[in-house]
């Protein structure tokens, strides 16, 4: 009787809790207009910083937006 406790609790499969992606904390911007409105405002308005660089404008859209391809679209930007 003690063997069969055994064997049954030593093939119990486990399976990993169903974990959940942190949702950003920012608002998500659908794809369109909006996210080249977006890059343009921080990237050419002076109240923004205009033209502070890559990193700077990157760091500023983050702080306020998100949409997946958020860093290729504000190097394209950049670099147009």
């Amino acid at each position: 009787m003690a063997r069969r406790r055994q064997d049954s609790t030593r093939h119990k499969k486990e399976y990993p809790k169903k974990q959940q992606l942190p949702l950003p904390s920012v608002p998500f911007v659908p794809a369109g207009r909006i996210r080249a409105d977006i890059l343009k405002i921080y990237h050419d308005t002076p109240g923004n910083g205009a033209h502070f660089g890559r990193d700077k404008t990157t760091r500023k859209i983050q702080e306020r937006y998100y949409w997946p391809t958020m860093i290729t679209d504000i190097r394209i930007h950049l670099n147009s």
